[in-house]
């Protein structure tokens, strides 16, 4: 689908799980195009104005000088990827928005889901290179995807996958159990669509994460543990300026 947006040159701006519907297994539809933008022949990228967006799908030079390109899509790809792959996990939950800059800038990123192999997890990081152009193709991510599909045993490990019973999507009881679990409000947090205008970095509380060097990909990447006391200053007001959604 991505590359389908790429080839039409399109910048989605917005990609991540809750913007994708599932129809069946082997289809899928991208949806809320709302911050998407159509290149001209001779535009190689979108500077954005203003308005808000979603920090922590977005790829550092997103944030930074407000510039969009299909390889920023990449990194939100990665991001989805890390959604897919941890049922529905929040990127950098429990780390304030503001802090993310800093987070990505010392090179470190979303840890391993449990049941990726270290083949999966190396697509997911080379989506989340700081160099733009050292990033993967949706074609190339197409093709690898695509032959991890025919095997996917070899590249998920997922324990008693082939007894699970999960709920189908089709029966009206679904919904009412997601209803009745979560206020529908909550299932997207305000914090996560924010302008990218002023970043006061408070320390970082206590968490896990894993730093990769920013301009190369192996299979040495290692994880690391950062103990920092907690800020409580609050966000500057700049913090929360600008347009609304759109």
């Amino acid at each position: 689908g991505m590359m389908y947006l790429e080839e039409r040159r399109l910048v989605h701006r917005d990609l991540a799980a809750r913007n994708v519907l599932v129809k069946s297994p082997n289809h899928i539809k991208i949806t809320d195009f709302g911050l998407a933008r159509l290149l001209d022949v001779d535009e190689k990228e979108y500077n954005a104005d203003g308005g808000k967006m979603p920090i922590k799908w977005m790829a550092l030079e997103c944030i930074h000088y407000r510039k969009f390109t299909h390889q920023s899509d990449v990194w939100s790809y990665g991001v989805t990827i890390w959604e897919l792959m941890t049922f529905g996990g929040k990127p950098y939950d429990g780390i304030p928005t503001r802090e993310i800059p800093d987070i990505l800038e010392k090179g470190e990123r979303l840890a391993q889901p449990p049941i990726c192999t270290i083949d999966v997890y190396m697509v997911m990081v080379k989506c989340w290179m700081i160099d733009a152009d050292s990033r993967p193709k949706f074609k190339e991510l197409a093709a690898e995807l695509c032959r991890m599909a025919r095997d996917p045993q070899r590249y998920l490990v997922i324990q008693g996958d082939d007894r699970m019973k999960l709920p189908s999507p089709n029966d009206s009881k679904f919904f009412q159990s997601l209803l009745d679990e979560e206020d529908v409000e909550d299932f997207m947090d305000a914090e996560e669509y924010l302008v990218p205008h002023h970043f006061n970095m408070p320390p970082l509380s206590y968490t896990a994460r894993l730093r990769v060097d920013s301009n190369r990909v192996g299979r040495s990447t290692h994880l690391c543990t950062h103990a920092r006391t907690q800020d409580n200053a609050p966000a500057p007001a700049c913090w929360l300026e600008g347009e609304g959604r759109k």
